[in-house]
């Protein structure tokens, strides 16, 4: 019997709630609809609240029972951005990179999967750049370095030279040093990028047409799922999912990747 397992990685910005209102409803949604078994969930801010409150509604009602959260080192924009994953799997070892080593966060765990003992590292790399991004890439790497097997995805911040976008000058950035490759040039040196593995046509994953961005309106990826080459293989689908929920949710579109 051929056993499926589906990742996730979705940035939902500012926590899901902003001067707007609550997008949480529209993020559990995006979540129900495509059931993963693992989701690594960007800027989850506020949700080390009350005792976790948000973490664990979001637990319940999209039947991951197993989570961890790591809280954002330092604040920008007035804000600190934690990264929270959860799991269909019991996670049977949870790492937390020493404080202030990222300027968002990260978050390793280790699961029992469909596919064995596999790591899985949900990042939120530096937003404005392009050399502290390659740092915090290097601490990833060398902490992954002991797996056999391992998936690092989340928001990288960053562009990728697999991704067509012409003329870089004319792209909107003035304050996010979005231009510099090498952040995913070292991950694919060793490792697969799998929306560039199955070769999707559309790979934008920011920023969604319904939710406004106030740094950029320019289509770009820079939402990713990376996986060691042990792993290439068992890659059976990789898409961006792009429907009228995704545009009121966030201003990224989730990623998701299906291994067998």
């Amino acid at each position: 019997m051929i056993i499926n397992m589906k990742i996730m990685t979705y940035n939902i910005l500012d926590g899901g709630i902003d001067s707007n209102g609550s997008r949480i409803e529209h993020i559990i949604d995006m979540i129900k609809k495509e059931n993963p078994d693992f989701v690594a969930i960007q800027e989850a801010n506020n949700f080390d609240k009350n005792e976790n409150e948000l973490l664990k509604r979001i637990s319940n009602e999209t039947n991951l029972p197993y989570y961890a959260l790591s809280q954002g080192s330092s604040e920008y924009d007035q804000k600190r951005s934690h990264v929270v994953s959860l799991s269909r799997y019991p996670l049977q070892e949870e790492y937390l990179f020493p404080d202030f080593t990222f300027q968002c966060a990260a978050l390793s765990v280790v699961i029992d999967s469909p596919l064995g003992k596999l790591s899985i590292c949900n990042v939120h790399l530096h937003a404005h750049s392009g050399n502290e991004r390659v740092r915090e890439v290097e601490v990833v790497l060398s902490y992954h370095s002991k797996y056999d097997k391992y998936i690092i995805l989340g928001d990288f911040n960053s562009l990728s030279r697999s991704d067509k976008y012409g003329d870089l000058s004319a792209l909107e950035f003035t304050h996010y040093d979005l231009t510099h490759f090498e952040t995913t040039d070292i991950f694919n040196m060793y490792h697969t990028d799998a929306v560039a593995h199955i070769n999707v046509h559309d790979r934008n994953t920011h920023p969604t047409i319904g939710v406004a961005h106030k740094i950029s309106k320019t289509p770009i990826r820079v939402d990713y799922v990376f996986l060691t080459p042990s792993l290439t293989t068992h890659i059976k689908d990789a898409k961006i999912i792009k429907t009228p929920t995704a545009e009121k949710a966030s201003d990224h579109y989730p990623v998701v990747v299906t291994l067998s």
